[in-house]
This record gives structure tokens, C-alpha cells and sequence, in this order.
């Protein structure tokens, strides 16, 4: 169905799409406060809704998307990764580990730098749009700690 994104330019252009989160999610009245069109279901529901086309997009962190594709691809072969667009709100992802657990810290920022670097983030087409949920104490973290 890439074929719907292809005439995608605007955030005006994207609204007039469903996007499918999770039951939940903290991502849900961020994406509604930017005026997106957005279902919840379960996760796994949501590849289903996909499948069926009662969403036309899953939005996803880049990371996420690209160890997703590479589970779910085999289970739904129709599935991708769209190509052009990117979705950009700030939205805290934090990972807490032991301080001797330096081996898995730095596994975990592999695999997160390698799913930034698959999903070329600089090509793509950006869409910012703000994060209403951030407390004050988030809103003042200044703009070089929050990666792009």
C-alpha cells in the first residue's frame, strides 16, 4: 500500500491516513495533538489491522521498526518499512543496567546506532511535531541531547 504515502508531503497530507498504537501508549495523544487519525489495539493486533488495512501505518521508533521488520517481515511478507517519511517528536527511550553491565550498555547502543543507520534517518522527509506529555524538567534538556 505504499502507493497512499507516495502523495504524502504535508502533515496535512498524513492526517488523512490511520495510524494504529497501542493500547496506552504514551505516543497516542502525542500523535492526536499533532491532528493525526490514530486506533489503539493490542500490539499484535495492530499487524493485523495492517494486513487488513483497518490502519494504514504502525509508527514506530527507527530501531524498533527495523528488529520488527525483520520478526514480523517473515510472519506478514507485504510488510516494510516506509522509505521516504519520518515521523519526529522528542520521546524518552531509557534503558537502565547495572554499572558492571558495560558489555550489554554497549551491545544495546550498537543495535540502537545500527537501527538509526538502516533507517537512514537524514534522507527522509521529517515531520516534527510536538510532544504535549513532556514534563517542564524534559522541555528544558537542551536541544544537542535530544539526537536530531
Amino acid at each position: 500500500r505504499q502507493e497512499l504515502f507516495a502523495g504524502v508531503n504535508s502533515l496535512a497530507d498524513l492526517a488523512k491516513l490511520t495510524a494504529g498504537q497501542g493500547v496506552g501508549w504514551v505516543d497516542v495523544p502525542i500523535l492526536k495533538a499533532a491532528g493525526l487519525t490514530v486506533v489503539s489495539n493490542t500490539y499484535d493486533a495492530l499487524f493485523k489491522m495492517l494486513v487488513r488495512g483497518t490502519i494504514d501505518y504502525f509508527p514506530r521508533a527507527a530501531p524498533e521498526a527495523v528488529g520488527e521488520l525483520q520478526v514480523m517481515g517473515a510472519q506478514i511478507p507485504d510488510l516494510m518499512l516506509e522509505p521516504r517519511l519520518l515521523l519526529s517528536y522528542r520521546s524518552d527511550l531509557i534503558f537502565y543496567l547495572r554499572r558492571e553491565d558495560e558489555a550489554l550498555a554497549a551491545d544495546l547502543e550498537g543495535a540502537l546506532r545500527g537501527g538509526l543507520r538502516v533507517a537512514q534517518l537524514e534522507r527522509r522527509l521529517r515531520f516534527a511535531i510536538p510532544n504535549p506529555m513532556l514534563s517542564a524538567e524534559a522541555r528544558a534538556i537542551p536541544d544537542r541531547y535530544w539526537g536530531g
